[in-house]
């Protein structure tokens, strides 16, 4: 997880701003908290970097230690399976 949120240090506010316009196209936000959405946004570029550098077609995480992350990667783990990722909890 540590490995994880080092790549999401190196997240930008621009790749997320793109990744929120795709979401606005697909989805109705039901909330005010953007912060959230946004990170959410942050997690998912994140996750897909780290998995395709690895050459990892499915990944797993615990919900015991979030080892420097705000939140569990929900919309990001959806969002992933959508894009043929395979995903255990």
């Amino acid at each position: 997880v540590g490995d994880l949120v080092a790549e999401m240090n190196k997240v930008t506010e621009a790749e997320i701003d793109t990744l929120i316009e795709e979401y606005k196209e697909k989805y109705t936000f039901n909330t005010d908290d953007i912060a959230s959405v946004r990170y959410q946004a942050k997690e998912e570029i994140a996750i897909k970097r780290f998995l395709d550098a690895q050459g990892a077609k499915a990944y797993t995480n615990t919900f015991e230690d979030l080892h420097g992350m705000e939140q569990l990667p929900g919309l990001a783990s959806q969002r992933l399976m959508e894009a043929g990722y395979g995903y255990g909890g």
